[in-house]
């Protein structure tokens, strides 16, 4: 308790909280979409309930990650080479989550543009998702997106307490907006294209990370914020027209 104490009486550790809990609740958007746009397809009076369990898995596998903080960053040594190109196993969970983000928001549009283009009840039933199919796949993501925010808070402070507080604060901030978040995609179908096409740039990143070719996020970050703005004018300019 002493130690801990000693952590938060310097004022350069709140300015590395601060800096950790604005990176990891920018790393959360990726994993607030994700959850929005799948919670959306169920039943209205189960989305609250598949929202909530997501975000609370997401601050479980994160704080689970954080007690094996040692073990995690030994996930980041080669593992294997194959065709001389080293991979860790962080490496191989990445490429693989991108693999699936990339096939999830590719199949999601299909769905979309066959709806739009006058889907028949057949083609919105394929679309529709279970309860626990959802749950599955939002397990899978928050295991990607945790393992990647921790390794990235790890290389931040070297104080596991302002982790956890940081990693507490984030999640407490996902579960704030991930409802209006949802109403807000719900509402507009616009953005439910555009929020999937975000979600295909984020699961390419992930497998480019994951062959070892860096993308800095604040490239990602800065041109999903001009798309937003550019949306948001085509939405205001849509809705003076009416």
């Amino acid at each position: 308790m002493t130690d801990i104490a000693a952590i938060f009486a310097d004022p350069a550790n709140w300015a590395a909280l601060a800096a950790l809990v604005t990176m990891e609740v920018v790393l959360g958007i990726d994993n607030l979409i994700f959850i929005s746009i799948l919670t959306n397809k169920l039943p209205v009076e189960y989305r609250g309930r598949a929202r909530l369990i997501g975000i609370g898995l997401a601050l479980g596998l994160r704080l689970v990650l954080l007690s094996l903080v040692a073990f995690i960053v030994t996930l980041t040594r080669p593992a294997f080479e194959p065709f001389g190109h080293p991979l860790s196993w962080r490496d191989i969970i990445l490429i693989g989550g991108g693999l699936f983000l990339v096939w999830k928001a590719t199949t999601e549009i299909h769905h979309n543009v066959e709806q739009r283009e006058g889907g028949t009840a057949g083609d919105a039933k394929a679309a529709a998702l279970g309860f626990g199919a959802a749950i599955f796949q939002i397990i899978l993501l928050d295991l990607v997106f945790s393992l990647d925010s921790i390794i990235t808070a790890v290389g931040m402070t070297d104080h596991v307490p302002i982790m956890f507080v940081a990693v507490i604060a984030a999640v407490l901030a996902m579960l704030t907006a991930a409802g209006p978040l949802s109403r807000f995609i719900e509402k507009n179908p616009t953005i439910v294209m555009l929020a999937l096409a975000f979600l295909f740039m984020i699961g390419m990143t992930l497998i480019a990370e994951g062959f070892g070719v860096h993308v800095p996020k604040g490239y990602i970050y800065a041109a999903m914020a001009f798309s937003a703005a550019v949306e948001a004018l085509n939405m205001l300019s849509r809705r003076r027209r009416r």
